[in-house]
């Protein structure tokens, strides 16, 4: 609800036009298309928005609000960034090519696609042998160089998506090449990940919307930088050590363009809705978010960017920004601001029933 409430304001006051979305390029376009052709909004949000997002009844005024901007002069237009894909992206790909590049695509490279974005979706694909890979990748390559040309069918704009897509379906399944508990040994679970998606949101900042201004929403983590100048207990230490999130990527590229903003509580219980697991929230006396509940104030936003350089909040502070667990150092490396929520409560499905979850 707080996020929903911030993306308002920046769309009317602030001049955002573009809601980027911790989800598939091509598949959060159909999303968007299908809120525009008046889809009954938690239908049309899930043909492109992960469920634990679209599936939440807190989120549906958002997606209600997208719509009611598009009588607008300046409505508020739907993306995704990352690369992980459910494998709906592949009609609007297949449409685009048999299209653009007549004759590119065979049945056999249809079903080799299929097939690859249904194995790196069920986490199979890494359990292939090295050699057995290499006709997908060829594959990808192939589509790749292709799309990168002119198509004698295709405008320029749309080629350089469908383009990106095919990048994007190559970044999945390199990301997904290895396995979970090997990336996880290394500490590098989801640096493949998330270094796709920052270049990404870098690609939409600078290629396809140079001169708009885009708001994305992800996991906390993922919008984090530098996480390894924070002090962890035990194996969360090495684990952040080697962790590359895409806002450190993306921030590399953008610089102070991306203000990247985090969430922490004070008590309550945080959750999912395709997770039955409620997290218990409850922050230390000792830290940030007892500093904020004790203004009195359910919600508040801390600016870290524009504090002076000897500012306490640019020491170390103890915070929860990552699934509420405390951890200590200068936020202000993490994230440029934090969002205070006094109590927190977990996320209400739209429907009831098994929800399909993210990778």
């Amino acid at each position: 609800k707080a996020k929903t409430r911030l993306i308002k304001y920046l769309h009317s006051a602030k001049g955002f036009s573009v809601l980027s979305w911790e989800s598939n390029l091509l598949e959060c376009i159909l999303a968007d298309r299908a809120l525009r052709a008046g889809e009954p909004v938690s239908q049309g949000a899930a043909r492109g928005i992960y469920t634990v997002w679209s599936g939440a009844e807190e989120v549906q005024p958002l997606f209600e609000y997208v719509r009611s901007t598009q009588a607008m002069v300046q409505p508020l237009e739907m993306i995704g960034f990352d690369c992980q894909s459910s494998g709906t992206m592949l009609d609007p790909l297949f449409e685009f090519l048999d299209r653009a590049y007549p004759g590119s695509l065979s049945r056999n490279d249809r079903t080799m696609l299929r097939a690859l974005q249904e194995m790196t979706y069920a986490g199979t694909y890494a359990q292939q042998p090295a050699r057995d890979r290499v006709p997908y990748q060829t594959l990808l390559e192939r589509l790749i160089e292709l799309t990168a040309r002119p198509g004698p069918n295709a405008g320029e704009r749309e080629r350089m998506l469908m383009n990106r897509a095919l990048q994007g379906l190559w970044d999945f399944q390199h990301a997904y090449s290895v396995s979970r508990e090997v990336l996880r040994q290394r500490g590098e679970e989801s640096n493949r990940r998330d270094i796709a998606m920052g270049g990404n949101l870098a690609w939409l900042a600078q290629t396809y919307y140079p001169d708009r201004k885009i708001i994305a929403w992800a996991a906390s983590m993922h919008l984090a930088r530098d996480v390894a100048s924070l002090h962890a207990p035990g194996e969360s230490r090495r684990l952040l050590a080697y962790r590359l999130p895409m806002g450190q990527v993306a921030h590399q590229q953008l610089g102070d363009e991306v203000y990247s903003i985090g969430v922490i509580a004070y008590s309550g219980a945080a959750g999912r809705v395709n997770r039955s697991a409620r997290i218990p929230v409850q922050a230390s006396a000792d830290s940030l978010e007892a500093l904020c509940h004790d203004t009195g104030h359910q919600y508040l936003f801390v600016d870290l960017k524009h504090t002076p350089e000897n500012h306490w909040l640019r020491q170390e502070v103890i915070a929860g920004a990552f699934g509420y667990s405390a951890l200590a150092g200068d936020w202000s490396r993490v994230f440029d601001a934090f969002i205070f929520i006094d109590e927190m409560h977990p996320a209400t499905p739209v429907r009831k029933g098994p929800l399909k979850d993210e990778q």
